[in-house]
């Protein structure tokens, strides 16, 4: 994928997603067994956080998983201005397991949050066939989600924050989380999102300084 191609998929994204606005949840599926796939999806999480969130001086957290995430970078940031100084605002979290996420979101209100989260691969820490574990993990990111983004609301923080979830297949998690995403969508329904010839300023991925 090109980085003009990356782009019109991350300014697709953002308006599919509804990122826009504070307070939203969002599973993205996309099928782990395909490279193409995997690779499509680090990059577009990455620029998403770069051009929609870091570059508007909002910083962003990503959780993953420390050996699935450094091998896939290389490739993925010959796609990325990775020298861009707002990389600063992007942070990595390594998890290893549900309980880290678990705990780091039952805290958030300890925290300064950001405004956009990102939980990498988040059905791969949950056994496929406890449904209860997805239930509840939904439930507590939802729960602090909305605790955090009042918190910020009563600091005079418009920004707010969002959460933005993986899937590593098209058929994770087995249960029904709708209750707690706002949106859930498929790495191939963006791909197959038609263009637009041409998009408002006020959707440009880059921020006027």
């Amino acid at each position: 994928m090109a980085t003009e191609a990356l782009d019109d998929l991350t300014l697709r994204a953002v308006r599919e997603m509804g990122l826009k606005k504070a307070g939203g949840m969002v599973l993205v599926k996309f099928n782990e067994e395909k490279k193409e796939e995997r690779l499509v999806k680090t990059a577009l999480l990455f620029n998403i956080a770069l051009k929609a969130f870091a570059r508007r001086k909002c910083s962003v957290l990503i959780l993953c998983n420390k050996k699935d995430m450094e091998t896939h970078l290389p490739e993925v940031a010959q796609l990325l201005d990775v020298k861009d100084p707002a990389f600063d605002r992007i942070s990595m979290k390594y998890v290893s397991g549900g309980q880290e996420i678990l705990k780091y979101f039952a805290k958030m209100h300890m925290y300064k949050a950001p405004s956009l989260i990102i939980v990498d691969r988040f059905t791969s820490y949950f056994s496929s066939t406890r449904i209860e574990e997805h239930v509840k993990c939904a439930a507590i990111l939802r729960n602090a989600l909305d605790h955090a983004n009042a918190l910020l609301e009563n600091h005079g923080n418009p920004m707010g924050c969002r959460v933005i979830a993986t899937s590593r297949s098209y058929t994770e998690p087995f249960c029904d989380l709708s209750t707690y995403f706002d949106f859930q969508l498929t790495l191939t329904t963006l791909l197959g999102t038609p263009k637009r010839s041409s998009l408002d300023s006020a959707e440009k991925l880059e921020s006027k300084d």
